[in-house]
């Protein structure tokens, strides 16, 4: 019943802030693009919890920025905190499912999203998605990560973000064009 009331008064709190359209960097708020990783998760009867959530939203704005030379595609910033890079924003609406699976079957507003994004999510989802949370915080705190030279709750950085995940990840080809 709680769990319920305080999903609805999130999703509510998120629609205004869509509606008076809060104006930040990046080409998305987080929150939109993570409502649309549950949904595609959940599609596909896969399970995503908040710490896969997280880390899966952190990769996929890292191979974006890398890959198309981007400062940005969230509006908000990554944290450094215990279990890796967290958006507040994201944990806030999603905490209520602690560690189960997070569950979402509204679709509304979520076809608009530009064709570079979905190549994004899809290229993170293969190569990441099968992951376990864990084995994706084990990537995020190698020694050299940008959340491993962050002090912790501080703000990681997207430009060291975008270098480390190039330099890491992407092919020479794709690092060259």
């Amino acid at each position: 019943m709680w769990k319920n009331v305080i999903v609805f008064l999130t999703n509510l709190w998120y629609d205004l802030i869509k509606i008076w359209g809060v104006k930040m960097r990046g080409k998305y708020g987080a929150l939109y693009i993570a409502k649309y990783l549950i949904c595609k998760f959940n599609i596909e009867n896969k399970n995503i919890t908040q710490l896969k959530l997280q880390k899966l939203l952190y990769f996929i704005e890292a191979y974006y920025m890398a890959y198309y030379n981007k400062d940005a595609l969230y509006k908000e910033d990554f944290y450094a905190w215990t279990y890796g890079p967290v958006i507040k924003e994201v944990y806030d609406k999603y905490k209520v499912y602690m560690s189960d699976s997070i569950t979402d079957d509204d679709f509304v507003n979520l076809l608009d999203i530009d064709e570079d994004v979905k190549g994004s999510i899809d290229i993170i989802c293969d190569a990441f998605g099968s992951l376990t949370a864990y084995d994706l915080i084990k990537i995020t705190h190698r020694q050299g990560s940008p959340w491993y030279h962050t002090f912790k709750t501080k703000k990681i950085s997207k430009e060291e973000t975008k270098e480390w995940f190039k330099q890491l990840f992407l092919t020479s080809k794709e690092k060259n064009g």
